[in-house]
């Protein structure tokens, strides 16, 4: 989870306030954070709720309160390499399902946060950075981030649902979503007090930082 927080592309940048100063624009490969997982796991929950009220055996049947059949069967994970084994066909459909509305839910996360290439060439541009070798148009930056955002978007979104649903099946202390949490959370506040230090030592920096 750790290295797959830390993979990113970085986009060559230029800052024309700074006299052409160069930079790079991170875009991490887990773009959307964890937060596809926890949209996923609410929808899995939602059918767990409405096969518990509605008692159709279509949506859930249960033994006590472990699934036995029906949609929500399919929704829940096996525990353990020993729950894996015992039910592969369980094991690889649940992985399947997490992984595609990971990846639904991580490229409407963007599109509703503004993280998707056009809102960035937008920011960009107001910040007056632009890519070297391409005109200062946002539609041509749009263009070029679209090649690098929307894959990186699907992918990381794939990539949080597969280390989840793998986590559950190792059979991880706590399960896969919370420890993606606990890295993601960590690794920001690092990241925060990496910014902190460079503003504090290298005063100028602080407009490039945002801050």
């Amino acid at each position: 989870v750790i290295y797959a927080e830390s993979m990113r592309v970085e986009i060559p940048l230029a800052y024309s306030r700074f006299g052409g100063m160069r930079g790079r624009y991170p875009i991490k490969f887990i773009y959307a954070s964890v937060i596809p997982v926890i949209l996923s796991l609410v929808l899995f929950t939602n059918v767990r709720i409405l096969a518990l009220v509605t008692g159709f055996p279509f949506l859930g049947t249960f033994s006590g309160t472990a699934p036995v059949g029906g949609l929500y069967y399919y929704l829940s994970p096996p525990t353990g390499i020993s729950g894996v084994l015992a039910d592969p066909i369980r094991a690889v459909v649940y992985m399947v399902i997490l992984m595609g509305t990971c990846m639904v839910f991580a490229w409407l996360w963007v599109q509703m946060t503004n993280m998707g290439p056009r809102d960035v060439a937008q920011q960009l541009k107001r910040s007056g950075m632009s890519i070297p070798g391409f005109r200062r148009d946002t539609r041509v930056i749009e263009r070029y981030l679209g090649r690098y955002i929307t894959p990186v978007t699907l992918l990381g979104g794939a990539t949080v649902g597969a280390l989840a649903a793998g986590a559950n099946f190792l059979g991880a202390l706590s399960s896969g979503t919370g420890i993606l949490l606990t890295v993601s959370i960590i690794y920001r506040l690092y990241q925060e007090i990496a910014r902190e230090r460079v503003a504090e030592m290298f005063p100028a920096a602080r407009s490039l930082l945002g801050e």
